[in-house]
């Protein structure tokens, strides 16, 4: 009979064919593992900076989506820390405070109406 295969040559054939099987499977969960998702993949959110701006930023906070983020920035003049809220998405951000104290470290209300503030007693010292 020239079409049987003998028990040891199909045996090597079983293991050749799960070898390859097992191969693909591990080099198919290795590529879905480590690939890196794209945006629109990761629970529809998209990556944005909230500042860009020159000199120092401290301790952003943000309410919910689509809410305003608060953050401490020394100004363009860089000369004094002030509490900034920005929307997201918009250009510029909303100055709150304008007094020669450093204010710092602003967070939401638990209620998303105030934001609270460090604010220090003295100016911001020379460099």
């Amino acid at each position: 009979m020239a079409g049987e295969m003998s028990p040891a040559r199909a045996w090597k054939r079983f293991a050749v064919v799960a070898a390859l099987i097992i191969i693909g499977g591990i080099g198919g969960a290795c590529w879905f593992y480590f690939r890196t998702p794209s945006t629109s993949e990761v629970a529809g959110l998209i990556t944005v900076p909230l500042t860009s701006y020159p000199g120092d930023r401290n301790l952003p906070e943000f309410l919910a989506p689509r809410r305003p983020g608060t953050f401490g920035w020394d100004g363009e003049g860089e000369d004094n820390f002030d509490i900034y809220v920005k929307l997201i998405g918009s250009e510029f951000p909303h100055r709150l405070t304008t007094d020669p104290a450093m204010d710092l470290a602003p967070a939401w209300s638990p209620d998303g109406v105030s934001i609270v503030f460090r604010s220090s007693l003295r100016k911001r010292l020379p460099d």
